[in-house]
């Protein structure tokens, strides 16, 4: 058969429906839109592919991050004592039109199957970020190789594409 009659084969036997389905995507900080067969979209919660009409989301938290850099920092041989470092860079986006002076929330990472690795308590103190601006901000973690199981070990054994990060119990000073 050849490559046309293919194409034509595969149109007719494909469901239609598969084509004007609505569907729900995750954006980076965990907020979910549903997009639309006409090329819009809006903000849901609780939203998942069987339900595409579940109702719209309240207002956006204060801060978002949209990307996570992860840099290994070797530690230094000429400094006595220094150990090996993992610095998670997170792109922070204030979402409010008022600047943030200060900010902090809780991190919390789970590995690719949604389990909690380890969560922790970030700080912004001298961070500020602009009305509708994101900031990149970055938070270090030494290697202490008589403890297993830290931020240092989970961060370096993932590739940060694949973690699951989430903010909560965000607070910030205007």
């Amino acid at each position: 058969m050849s490559r046309s009659g293919l194409l034509i084969a595969f149109l007719f036997l494909f469901p239609t429906s598969l084509l004007t389905e609505e569907l729900i995507a995750t954006l980076p900080d965990g907020r979910k839109a549903l997009l639309k067969e006409d090329g819009t979209w809006t903000f849901v919660q609780g939203a998942s592919n069987e339900d595409p009409n579940s109702p719209e989301m309240g207002p956006l938290p204060s801060i978002s991050f949209l990307k996570v850099e992860r840099k290994l920092i070797p530690k230094n041989p000429k400094v006595k004592g220094s150990m090996d470092r993992v610095q998670l860079a997170l792109h922070l986006h204030n979402n409010t039109e008022e600047r943030i002076k200060k900010w902090k929330a809780t991190m919390t990472v789970k590995d690719p199957f949604g389990e909690q690795l380890f969560q922790v308590r970030l700080t912004g103190g001298s961070s500020p970020i602009g009305p509708r601006k994101t900031k990149k901000v970055s938070f270090e973690w030494k290697d202490d190789p008589e403890e297993k199981r830290e931020p240092y070990d989970y961060l370096m054994i993932y590739n940060p594409d694949v973690l699951k990060i989430e903010l909560s119990e965000i607070e910030i000073e205007k």
